[in-house]
């Protein structure tokens, strides 16, 4: 029989007076809270915890496990696990959200198929703070909080041991539409920049043409430019450099902003008066260009060009541009900045007239295969 030669540490949280516990037994997690402030007899709980489960009894949920609210479960979740993602604060404000609907004080065992069933008619009613077009969220964004939340559930049924209700999702109805791959044409583009912002129009042309991601274009820096080999070095998600290759349009308008700002290239004049000193009149000082200014103004362009998508549209325009005029998925692999294929083929636009040109190509190419060896059963 397997044995302790020591007792498991306990030790306390700095939002509780209690000491507490977490380790494993057979891939049993055992975690939580001995009730008890002293540290000999929370040591004598945990003994007697580790003596029940090595006899090969199943220690109760109560004894190796504590229920939850959702607020607490929230909490926890995101210490143990959103803190070690990227996007932890966006699934943890997701999840205060969900909290907030189901209600804070309930408990996760009794959240089941029918207060799921509530969550998600909730969600549909809930209006967004900053959404500008439509009351409501999206089947996409809707299927998002459903995936975190089943984060949470899953988390708390296998590491935290809580016995949970059974939820059947798919008789919930929440179906993610597939994403449309919008890809814009040369006469489109053309549009936009006739009422686009000379910066935004430099950063759009930037992003159509290297591929760029809006956070990479936007906050662009002059020491990541390499105009003697024309190429931009800069990192991308998660954490991995990628180098983009400029087109004469990138070089040229890279060329027209140098002498601007010392450290980036985009950037905008602020709107105060022309400062004098001693009667001479100073350039008025300029600001980098933000993302968050770039997607406002783009959102606005929204009600003049109907056309006009998400901004991450220029990267599949890009990518879509790549595959049509290689015909290759590694170049648009290798454009992007993606290490297998797979990331690659969303962000290719594949249209009617593209399966034209594709079937005309391969009637060409057996014509002559015809024509060069007739088969059998064809007259020469």
């Amino acid at each position: 029989m397997a044995s302790f030669k020591k007792t498991p540490r306990v030790f306390k949280r700095k939002d509780s007076p209690y000491w507490v516990y977490d380790f494993q037994i057979r891939g049993i997690r055992f975690n939580g809270s001995t009730k008890e402030t002293n540290r000999k007899q929370a040591e004598t709980y945990v003994r007697n915890l580790v003596d029940e489960a090595l006899r090969g009894a199943k220690a109760p949920a109560a004894v190796h496990s504590e229920d939850r609210t959702f607020a607490q479960a929230v909490d926890d979740y995101a210490r143990e696990r959103l803190s070690t993602i990227a996007s932890g604060k966006k699934l943890r404000s997701s999840l205060d959200l969900i909290a907030g609907l189901i209600g804070a004080d309930k408990m996760l065992s009794e959240f089941d198929h029918a207060a799921a069933s509530d969550l998600l008619k909730a969600l549909r009613e809930h209006k967004p703070k900053k959404k500008l077009v439509g009351a409501s969220y999206a089947p996409r964004t809707l299927a998002a909080f459903v995936n975190v939340l089943r984060s949470l559930l899953s988390h708390a049924r296998d590491v935290w041991r809580i016995p949970l209700a059974p939820i059947q999702w798919r008789k919930l109805g929440v179906k993610v539409p597939p994403r449309s791959i919008r890809d814009y044409s040369f006469e489109e583009e053309s549009a936009m920049y006739a009422v686009m912002d000379p910066e935004d129009a430099a950063i759009t042309k930037l992003m159509i043409d290297t591929g760029l991601r809006l956070g990479n274009a936007v906050s662009l820096r002059w020491s990541e430019v390499r105009f003697e080999f024309d190429e931009i070095h800069v990192w991308v998600k998660p954490g991995k450099p990628h180098i983009a290759l400029m087109t004469p349009r990138v070089r040229e308008l890279l060329l027209e902003r140098q002498g601007n700002h010392p450290e980036f290239v985009f950037t905008y004049c602020a709107k105060t008066k022309v400062r004098t000193v001693g009667g001479v009149k100073l350039p008025l000082e300029r600001y980098p260009v933000t993302k968050s200014t770039f997607q406002h103004r783009w959102d606005k362009l929204k009600k003049i060009l109907p056309f006009l998508g998400d901004r991450h549209d220029c990267r599949r325009t890009s990518g879509t541009r790549i595959a049509r005029y290689t015909g290759s998925i590694f170049a648009v692999m290798g454009h992007l900045g993606h290490t297998n294929i797979a990331q690659s083929m969303p962000y290719i636009a594949f249209c009617k007239k593209d399966h034209k040109a594709a079937m005309a190509t391969v009637a060409q190419m057996e014509k002559a295969a015809r024509g060069a060896k007739p088969t059998e059963n064809e007259p020469s």
